[in-house]
């Protein structure tokens, strides 16, 4: 299968015009926009018949949207569907992870695997998500010694895979400072803390498959503090499931236990199972039926609307607004998420801070997964450092914030801090940098910037932890990525890190300065139009103890089957190295030759019969 590139429904407040869609998508289609005078709200729904299968072909006028009980004018309905057409992710997916870390899922499908006892059947349920998963999928594994955060990198995924199967050690995981909240928090079940996690995360595609016992409550009787603890651990698990829209996918054990105590008999594996999956619109699979029931799982997320509509009431009230969507054909389910919060302004001078969800993590989640109040990306590149035998690591951190309707100009105090570990696990830098920011809204209604920092480090393997803490609202969004620096000096071939540059036409604020170590100015977006104008920029060195020789560069970009569409080389003069200060090279990608899709830019160095390893940027043309 392949994702519609058209899975994002962009809502602009813009002037007049409003489009009401009805027609499925298409692969490689533009995003549709819809362009009004008034506020949208977005809301995905699927629909699914009494066999389980997607209802297609519905329009606007197949739905009614009631907010708060009373019906709401439908502004836009836009289907989306997977393409069968293709069935594979680039050919070079595992290959070249992306070198850009994000902790945005955006309009992207989200899966979580939650794992919590019956970890000998994981490997398998693993291994069929993956090879069912399409471009712009998400995965996260939590439990059985794997914390892998929401990732499109099937290399990390297949290694948390590789190391369950052998039964060696887990992938190691950065673990932020201790949380002072952590000791006065009472201990929820894992599947609860993930359902609260997953109602911060954009309305998207959200889907969990569970791989446990569930939950023990009692049937009858006085119950313990701890059983009570499980029922309301269970209740908050289907109110947040709920209120994301979160369909929860269980596993038949194959086996069916009833716990008796003394105050009654509690709950069986198997009926808890069911109740979680039937309580969330998902379904219980058999594993002496796995394929087929990942196929469902798969098949039930890969077809769903985009739906939006003009709220009745557009008081900035700050309260919970209930929601349910119809459909007026029999025999139908319909899956979308129980309500919304109106934003409420914190502000009454005419700016106001950046709007995104809050939710606080809780529990097992905070050390291991980053949080999603603040979305962001980020890009390290290593570069030599003349005169030290520490690199110059930059650092771009691009952040795209949502910001209430109707506000043209967005005044707030963002801190991006910056943790860096060795490979035994120990922090070795913790720096902050503090951006005072007055930017107007762009015209989709986000406040869009780019913060650019550096830090020395001697070479080595590090891991990176980024945290974003807008200091106005007290929201928090963190990543964790892993960065290789080479040994500039010593290597006879080395490759610095790859800057990319876009000139668009809505240029990308950019708060600090990178110039004394790249001559452009970097950005972390990865997504680019025909139009745009993109530069890339690295520099080749060449270290060690002889004397420089010739030396050049190939540079390739390969669309999504493989195919070479795009190679120039060039050859330095052994003159042109003079000790780390390296020779620069830029290439303008051929951006307006390129179809829509997906390529990997790929930059490699040569001396002799020396190569470095290659240097890889994967990006997307729309």
């Amino acid at each position: 299968m392949r994702a519609s590139t058209s899975a994002a429904l962009t809502i602009c407040a813009l002037a007049a015009g409003v489009a009401v869609l009805g027609a499925r998508q298409t692969p490689q289609q533009t995003p549709p926009v819809f362009r009004s005078g008034i506020e949208v709200v977005q809301l995905d729904v699927s629909v699914i018949d009494k066999r389980r299968a997607p209802v297609r072909g519905l329009t606007a006028d197949n739905f009614t949207v009631l907010e708060n009980g009373k019906p709401q004018r439908i502004v836009a309905v836009s289907e989306v569907t997977m393409d069968d057409s293709v069935k594979t992710r680039p050919v070079w997916a595992r290959a070249a992870p992306p070198d850009v870390a994000s902790n945005d899922v955006g309009d992207k499908r989200i899966f979580a695997i939650v794992i919590e006892g019956g970890g000998s059947v994981a490997p398998d349920v693993i291994r069929g998500v993956l090879d069912r998963l399409v471009p712009g999928d998400v995965v996260a594994v939590i439990g059985a010694g794997c914390y892998v955060p929401f990732t499109e990198d099937l290399e990390k995924l297949h290694t948390c895979l590789d190391a369950m199967r052998r039964g060696g050690p887990r992938p190691r995981a950065v673990v932020p400072p201790p949380s002072t909240r952590a000791a006065q928090e009472v201990p929820h079940h894992i599947l609860r803390d993930v359902a609260e996690y997953l109602a911060a995360a954009p309305q998207r595609r959200k889907a969990i498959l569970y791989i446990g016992s569930g939950f023990f409550m009692p049937m009858g009787g006085r119950a313990s503090a701890a059983q009570e603890r499980q029922r309301r651990d269970y209740q908050e698990t289907l109110w947040f499931a709920h209120l994301a829209n979160v369909n929860i996918y269980t596993f038949r054990p194959g086996f069916n236990i009833r716990m008796t105590s003394r105050g009654g008999t509690s709950t069986s594996y198997g009926g808890i199972l069911e109740s979680l999956a039937e309580e969330t619109g998902g379904i219980m699979i058999d594993y002496s039926k796995l394929d087929a029931g990942l196929d469902q799982v798969f098949l039930e997320n890969g077809s769903y609307y985009l739906v939006g509509y003009q709220t009745s009431n557009p008081q900035l009230d700050g309260k919970f607004r209930r929601l349910s969507v119809k459909v007026n054909r029999p025999d139908m389910t319909i899956r979308t998420r129980q309500g919304w919060y109106r934003t409420k302004p914190e502000r009454t001078d005419g700016t106001a801070a950046a709007a995104v969800p809050s939710q606080t993590l809780t529990g097992r989640l905070r050390d291991w997964m980053p949080s999603l109040d603040v979305a962001f990306s980020a890009a390290v590149m290593p570069f030599a450092q003349p005169g030290s035998a520490a690199a110059a690591v930059a650092i771009v951190t691009g952040l795209a914030e949502p910001v209430t309707f109707g506000v043209t100009r967005v005044v707030q105090r963002m801190d991006v801090r910056v943790l860096t570990y060795n490979d035994t696990g120990a922090l070795v830098l913790d720096t902050t940098r503090r951006v005072n920011l007055d930017v107007a809204a762009s015209a989709e209604s986000k406040v869009r910037y780019d913060v650019l920092q550096q830090v020395a480090l001697p070479p080595g393997r590090y891991s990176f932890r980024i945290v974003a803490h807008n200091a106005d609202t007290d929201k928090v969004g963190s990543i964790e990525f892993e960065v290789p620096v080479p040994d500039f000096a010593r290597q006879a071939i080395s490759l610095s890190g790859v800057a990319i540059a876009s000139a668009s036409a809505e240029p990308m604020a950019s708060v600090g300065s990178l110039a004394d170590v790249v001559p452009i100015v970097p950005t972390s977006i990865r997504k680019f139009l025909n139009s745009d104008r993109v530069t890339a920029f690295a520099r080749v060195y060449q270290g060690g103890d002889d004397l420089p020789s010739e030396a050049r560069i190939d540079v390739k970009i390969l669309d999504a089957e493989g195919n070479e569409v795009h190679s120039t080389t060039e050859t330095f003069a052994p003159e042109r190295f003079n000790g780390l200060q390296g020779v620069d090279y830029r290439v303008e990608l051929p951006l307006q030759k390129l179809t829509a899709g997906a390529y990997l830019l790929s930059l490699q160095a040569t001396r002799g019969t020396r190569r470095t390893p290659p240097r890889d940027v994967r990006f997307i043309v729309r």
